[in-house]
């Protein structure tokens, strides 16, 4: 017989995967023997064997670890066997040992070990006992490995009469303080009143590489009006003081993110403006630009910080009155442009699913969707085809789980399937890839009777119908600031410290400006003040 032994240490549980291939040379068996030393009372509840031809797997009474493995019926030639159980955390404290098992009954064994660690843990094997040789991964059957773990293990062995069990080291390392995403650029807009609230935007140039929760805490007093990724209104979470929602990459190629917010801040009657920005969790800032508009009278007396007054200039919609026509002017351009982008988002979703790129595709025909930015018809026609992209995806993923089913228990016995069978060499999806040619989709599906596709597609239309129709985040009105007045550039390069927010202390009063008629009465007291004061002398006669 061959058999693998695959071994996984956890923090949290070992696993242990036995693989055995029987062959039966003489006559026909109906039960096997086999010892599992070492057993505790938690790990043997949990064994369990499985098999296409396996019909119960039993401990016996009486003698200390042995099992018996029976069959549905006398077994002549090969069969194949699947062995599983769990047991208790590795401990980073003490050596782990590795106990193979014995087959009892058979004359001839070819053994190989596999240990594979997760999480922090790494494996030190030592000193090797009488019996175990260091072996190569790719000489282990591909028959006996897990097809649902293609990773190579830390430790790989070809065990003949072992001396005794292996010692491992497990030892625990902590992770280096890597950071999943880093604000490559932050831009930040105030608008300051003379009375009332101020109003900030901020937007954030993100690379992440993966989706990841950001923790956002914003000033003392200040309220959160909306939060935007990627143009989509998020969900927002409130832990105390702080602000969490998810950030996850615009694609899969790019790993970039923009987050847009914007929130109020009370104003105080003070002649000194205290502006804080947001403060992100452990996150340093690049790039930072402050953009602050003061309102048409005010000037910049001086002002403190961590950042620098770059430009002072006038903006372009300071001359002239800020009217209700031209913010429905500033509105609808803003539409015109978003309705660009969703234009030409739809028209690259069309060349992705063309090449097969579905998951891109999704993406984007996800992100067309839900902005809504286009007009009814074609917003109806980007939730269609998202439908129908995401249930092709799940009759093939269901399909696929199929496939594998079929093939983990094929065997003596069965009714083979050879249209089954080619499909499943076929399916990208068995080798772990995410995008198919949708040409293919049929030669995908081959095997199957009309009736097993007609109930795939029904589950999967069930599967995607609870997936679109979950409560979405709610939707948030973005904000369009007029920036009439004084603004103000304030530049920073660089922020490590991302927990300490952005401080600007400004000193603003208000511009005098002396009236015409003010200064003509002024000048005509003066005038004659000087007259009373300095009568004009009579020429003598």
């Amino acid at each position: 017989m061959t058999a693998l032994q695959e071994v996984t240490l956890r923090e949290g549980q070992t696993l242990t995967r036995l693989s055995l291939r029987y062959k039966v040379e003489n006559a026909a068996v109906k039960q096997i023997r086999l010892r599992l030393p070492g057993l505790g009372e938690d790990e043997i509840r949990t064994v369990h064997a499985t098999g296409s031809a396996v019909s119960d797997f039993v401990k016996l009474t009486g003698a200390a670890d042995e099992w018996e493995l029976r069959f549905q019926r006398g077994i002549a030639g090969e069969t194949d066997v699947l062995i599983e159980f769990q047991g208790p955390a590795a401990d980073a404290a003490k050596p782990e040992p590795v106990t193979t098992p014995v087959f009892t009954g058979s004359r001839q064994t070819t053994l190989f070990v596999a240990v594979r660690a997760s999480g922090r843990l790494e494996l030190d094997a030592g000193a090797l006992p009488r019996g175990w040789q260091r072996a190569d991964w790719s000489g282990v059957p591909a028959n006996l490995q897990d097809r649902g773990d293609r990773s190579v293990p830390a430790l790989c062995f070809k065990v003949a009469e072992p001396e005794g069990p292996l010692t491992v080291t497990v030892s625990s390392h902590n992770v280096a303080a890597a950071l999943k995403l880093r604000v490559t650029g932050a831009d930040l807009a105030t608008v300051l009143s003379p009375a009332g609230s101020f109003l900030t935007t901020v937007e954030l140039r993100l690379e992440l590489v993966e989706k990841s929760t950001l923790k956002i805490r914003l000033p003392e007093g200040a309220r959160l009006f909306s939060t935007f990724v990627n143009g989509e209104s998020v969900s927002i979470v409130r832990e105390g003081a702080a602000y969490l929602f998810y950030v996850s990459p615009s694609s899969d190629t790019a790993h970039t993110s923009v987050v847009r917010l914007v929130y109020t801040t009370p104003a105080r009657p003070e002649a000194k403006v205290e502006l804080l920005g947001p403060s992100l969790d452990g996150v340093p800032l690049e790039n930072v630009a402050w953009h602050v508009t003061l309102p048409p009278g005010y000037q910049l007396v001086g002002y403190t910080g961590g950042l620098q007054l770059q430009d002072s200039a006038y903006s372009s919609e300071s001359f002239g009155s800020l009217s209700v026509q031209s913010y429905e002017s500033g509105v609808r351009n803003a539409r015109n442009t978003e309705a660009k982008k969703a234009t030409e988002l739809l028209r690259q979703a069309s060349g992705y699913l063309q090449h097969g790129d579905q998951q891109q595709a999704g993406e984007a025909l996800s992100r067309v969707s839900k902005a809504g930015a286009l007009d009814a018809a074609s917003n109806e026609d980007a939730r269609v085809q998202l439908r129908t992209l995401r249930t092709d995806q799940a009759v093939l993923g269901l399909n696929t789980r199929r496939q594998r089913v079929y093939l983990d228990n094929s065997g003596d016995g069965t009714v083979r399937n050879t249209q089954l069978e080619q499909a499943a060499s076929l399916n990208p999806l068995m080798k772990g890839q995410t995008n198919y040619d949708p040409t293919q989709r049929d030669q995908l599906l081959m095997g199957n009777t009309a009736e097993e596709n007609s109930a795939l597609r029904s589950i999967a239309g069930r599967l995607v119908d609870q997936q679109l129709a979950a409560e979405p985040a709610p939707s948030a009105l973005d904000v369009t600031l007029a920036e009439r007045g004084r603004v103000l550039t304030f530049t920073r390069s660089l922020q490590v410290d991302g927990t300490a927010p952005l401080v600007l202390n400004l000193d603003v009063s208000l511009i005098r400006r002396t009236r015409t008629g003010v200064l003509v009465l002024v000048l005509a007291a003066a005038a004659i003040i000087g007259t009373l004061a300095f009568p004009r002398r009579q020429p003598a006669a």
